[in-house]
């Protein structure tokens, strides 16, 4: 069974009196088995992505879906003015997407930066041959981690809430899908403080609404950093976010991809970080394989690096381990109630000596007789 370090220093400090002990116990607590069994670790602090210079510089593009009639949606949205672009499919090939982004991009031009998941259609070599035919420079996100496009994916929250909205009033969704994407560029962005359509186009669209008077529209970018910052320290003290401390050179376990009851958090491979390709993104290798991947530090896990503890004759037999000798550990008043130190040196033996067990000769009385006296 495995001990927690709390646990497991309250349970040897109340049978017996080594030394070193703190050492020994910071040994146990590094095996390896016991990292693998270990949740996954908190998310890290957000890092703000700045506003693109121009619009339709940089662009992020996914799939969302099935939807009723086994229908999905391709969506581009730009990172600097938020306009949103939304393209029915029936089928998700890579070759039906090259046809559709062709169409976008004929009316608005080709970005710089295209931001996509790892997804099959993306991956593919046809889809590939069009972004190098294009001039576009395609970013995928880390696997297993659909936050790291998350401008995408927050306008996914918005789409699928309204189409929900239509389906319950008894609407296609495909019909209104033009009035969905007509609301949402029409509406200011709580970032930017305009509309998409007027920091894309410079002009409001004419809807059935009153015109509202024209907003400030100086100095977007101030304004969204410090919407980003405020966003970012909600969001961060909310999930409690810690920051990493992992290198290149480490050593660590990676998330398993299935889930189940006796399958472990890490897998048995461990891998070495070769590289940072982002604030909290590496590349890793396995040294055996020579296999290649990329993940969130999320997905991480340090493989303890110990040696095998070190008999001292000196010492009763206790375990010592030379490298964990000067880890840092907490004293015992900080542990909890459960690990305090009762005893007195002075009517403690030596080191060496064996503790003693004594019986309490105390007579029990049940607590109903505590009144009265025994002959």
């Amino acid at each position: 069974m495995l001990l927690n370090l709390l646990k497991a220093f309250s349970l040897v400090q109340l049978l017996w009196n080594l030394r070193n002990l703190r050492e020994d116990l910071d040994y146990c607590r590094n095996c390896e088995t016991c990292v693998r069994l270990q949740p996954l670790r908190r998310d890290t602090p957000n890092t703000a992505t700045p506003l693109p210079d121009y619009c339709w510089e940089k662009c992020a593009l996914d799939l969302v879906g099935p939807f009723p009639g086994e229908i999905y949606i391709m969506t581009v949205v730009d990172y600097r003015s938020k306009w949103p672009e939304a393209i029915v499919l029936k089928r998700i090939t890579s070759e039906s997407i090259v046809t559709a982004l062709a169409d976008i991009f004929a009316r608005f031009g080709n970005p710089k930066v295209l931001i996509t998941d790892n997804g099959r259609q993306f991956v593919a070599e046809e889809f590939q041959d069009f972004m190098k035919a294009n001039g576009i420079q395609h970013r995928r996100v880390s696997p297993y981690f659909p936050q790291a496009n998350g401008q995408v994916e927050r306008f996914h929250r918005y789409l699928k809430h309204s189409i929900r909205a239509a389906e319950l009033d008894g609407l296609s969704w495909t019909e209104v899908l033009p009035t969905i994407l007509q609301v949402y560029r029409s509406t200011p962005h709580a970032g930017t403080n305009m509309t998409p359509e007027s920091a894309k186009n410079n002009r409001e669209i004419t809807t059935k609404l009153p015109t509202v008077p024209e907003m400030d529209q100086n100095n977007p970018e101030e304004r969204y950093k410090e919407y980003q910052r405020k966003l970012c320290e909600y969001t961060d003290a909310k999930r409690h976010a810690q920051q990493h401390n992992l290198v290149p050179g480490d050593i660590v376990f990676v998330a398993n991809t299935k889930s189940g009851k006796l399958i472990p958090t890490f897998g048995h491979q461990k891998y070495v970080i070769v590289r940072s390709k982002g604030p909290d993104t590496f590349e890793l290798v396995n040294a055996e394989t020579g296999q290649h991947l990329t993940r969130n530090v999320k997905f991480l896990s340090r493989v303890p690096r110990m040696e095998l503890p070190v008999n001292d004759d000196n010492d009763n037999g206790c375990l010592e381990s030379e490298e964990f000798a000067g880890a840092a550990m907490p004293p015992l008043d900080q542990l909890g109630s459960t690990v305090s130190d009762d005893r007195n040196p002075a009517d403690s033996g030596p080191p060496d000596s064996a503790m003693e067990l004594r019986r309490s000769t105390r007579t029990p009385k049940p607590k109903r007789d505590a009144d009265f006296v025994y002959d």
